[in-house]
């Protein structure tokens, strides 16, 4: 029998790595350890390189950014390897291999983009808003009662919020292409405060109050639909649970960093060079012994020094000059939280990025086809559906 069309129309690869995104939230092992959704997003890569029409021609200007990537890669697995030979913790080593793993995961998604253009971004969006909501869906039967912070499906409650932020900005990137229907619109951010205010997680609080606020300003005519649904979210938390004044009290005891690893800096300046390499804390002297340094910058200056902060700096440099300010509003959110949290270990963020640097070439691609053509004599109208131009140059042709 004939596989219906909706089957055939992606390759192996693509429904692989779509599974791996829907099964992502669903942790069995302890945080650290490859997760199930691992086990799809490597054999997506196999796929793809085993596909018959593997041979990918990246665009030029993506070329860039993913040379930087590849450049930070490197450079992470050598000072990692370093510190592991002085010492003797193999664990640190081990660290490398998220970064490996997960700038795969980017150049996927820039591969598919090249294969297939913004129906491979379009299809993106959708699965990952598949995966918001099924844990919206499935939150009831796990929810904890009396416990303040909702971990759901994942290992802790900081996890699940960066979940969050993530798929609402990969939702909002991906309205810079295709303008998605104010109901749905209304629903996924919703469902992005929902899961936020779920986890009590302060620093997502502000990232999403950002996401909302960016994605208002977008869609000034969304305004009422959305602010109603956020208010229909917070008044099912009350009813499930007496969320809000724990939630105040939370918010009031703010951490001055010290038990989140920051003070290592201080005391330790001499790494920020070349770096401490990632892992093995008790390493440091710090008041968060037992814990990483929370905070993607901090951590990337720490354990990688002024080289590897630098290319990943560059990278975003490189990735904000392809979108623009579409970009910049795109990953803003999930940067205010990476301040106070390290979340450069987490998938869905390399996702974020490889589909933002996708948003970027597509939004250049169609700003270039919508451009005056310009002929021999510098004369210019604007181009007809059939890439004809109007105006003298084309009237004078046509005499």
């Amino acid at each position: 029998m004939k596989a219906p069309g909706w089957l055939t129309a992606w390759p192996a690869w693509c429904w692989t790595g779509a599974a791996g995104i829907m099964i992502a939230p669903f942790y069995v092992l302890p945080s650290g350890l490859p997760q199930p959704s691992g086990a799809f997003a490597a054999l997506t890569v196999v796929l793809l390189v085993a596909d018959g029409r593997g041979q990918v021609q990246f665009p030029a200007r993506a070329v860039p950014a993913l040379t930087t990537l590849f450049a930070l890669v490197v450079y992470i697995a050598i000072t990692n390897f370093v510190w592991t030979g002085i010492t003797g913790y193999s664990s640190i080593s081990m660290n490398s291999a998220y970064y490996a793993y997960n700038s795969a995961v980017l150049v996927t998604t820039v591969a598919g983009y090249a294969r297939f253009g913004a129906r491979f971004l379009h299809a993106l969006v959708r699965v990952a808003v598949a995966s918001l909501l099924l844990q919206v869906v499935l939150s009831p039967f796990v929810f904890v009662p009396g416990q303040l912070r909702q971990e759901l499906f994942y290992n802790n409650s900081n996890q699940l919020a960066y979940f969050a932020i993530l798929v609402g900005s990969m939702f909002f990137a991906g309205a810079r292409i295709e303008r998605p229907d104010p109901r749905l619109e209304a629903v996924v951010y919703a469902s992005v405060v929902y899961l936020a205010l779920l986890s009590v997680s302060r620093a997502a609080f502000g990232s999403v109050l950002l996401l909302i606020g960016l994605a208002l300003l977008n869609r000034p005519r969304s305004a009422i639909i959305v602010f109603g649904a956020i208010v229909s979210g917070l008044v099912t938390l009350e009813y499930l649970t007496d969320f809000l004044g724990a939630a105040s009290e939370r918010l009031s005891n703010l951490d001055p960093g010290t038990g989140r690893g920051y003070d290592r800096i201080a005391n330790h300046p001499e790494y920020l060079v070349f770096g401490a390499g990632e892992g093995m804390s008790a390493r440091f002297e710090s008041e968060a012994v037992a814990h990483e340094l929370h905070s993607i910058f901090g951590a990337l200056l720490f354990s990688y020094g002024l080289p590897g902060i630098g290319l990943f700096v560059l990278l975003l440099v490189q990735i904000l000059r392809l979108g623009r300010w579409s970009a910049l509003m795109a990953l803003g959110p999930t940067f205010i939280y990476g301040l106070a949290h390290q979340g450069l270990r987490f998938t869905q963020l390399w996702l974020l990025l490889g589909l933002v640097i996708g948003v970027g070439l597509e939004l250049s691609k169609r700003r270039a086809a919508a451009a005056p053509r310009v002929d021999a004599r510098g004369q210019a109208g604007p181009r007809r559906p059939n890439g004809m131009t109007t105006g003298a140059a084309s009237s004078e042709g046509s005499a």
